[in-house]
């Protein structure tokens, strides 16, 4: 498997830096530069029982691409790439893309760094992804975000974080079949 990842960054990193010596945003002209490429280890994965493992992390390695180069251009190729590839996807459902709370403060942070570069078709594609439905929080990453985020606020005094974990969850089963005791406490 990680065979499959350095060839996929490799890929990648290929796209991108060719992209790059373009220096131009315009979507059409990376699509046919993107079709106009070959990519070895997306072809012999397409064929591979392995496909949706490893779409998962080449969909999550151009985002995080998106949200962490420092290159201009390398953020607007990898938004295009992820674009392409995850609207042409074969595989139903469609494979997400995953968010975490670290990283939707980038990717808001990434939608501000486009518009003030006004990047106003890299911005139209994140609308699309929206659109789509592209992106999602898995219950596990709220769930780790919030039991941190909980132990922090308590000045780290918790020795467990599953005991955390565990009065949340009886918290959240209230909210949705709530006690006695609690449906008097709103009243």
């Amino acid at each position: 498997m990680s065979d499959i990842i350095c060839a996929i960054k490799k890929d990648v990193e290929n796209l991108l830096s060719s992209f790059c010596l373009l220096k131009i945003t315009n979507f059409s002209i990376f699509k046919k530069f993107f079709t106009e490429k070959s990519f070895d280890t997306i072809i012999t994965c397409k064929k591979s029982r392995l496909f949706e493992e490893f779409f998962s992390i080449l969909l999550q390695h151009l985002f995080n691409i998106c949200l962490q180069s420092r290159r201009y251009y390398y953020r607007i190729g990898a938004l295009y790439a992820l674009y392409l590839l995850y609207s042409h996807q074969l595989s139903q459902p469609k494979i997400k893309i995953r968010l975490t709370f670290y990283n939707i403060e980038l990717f808001n942070e990434f939608v501000k760094f486009l518009k003030i570069h006004k990047a106003f078709e890299a911005l139209y594609i994140i609308l699309s992804l929206r659109g789509q439905c592209a992106f999602v929080i898995t219950f596990t990453d709220l769930k780790i975000e919030f039991c941190s985020y909980f132990s922090q606020t308590l000045g780290g005094n918790v020795d467990n974080i599953n005991d955390v974990c565990g009065e949340l969850s009886q918290f959240t089963k209230e909210l949705i079949e709530p006690s006695e005791q609690f449906v008097a406490f709103i009243k």
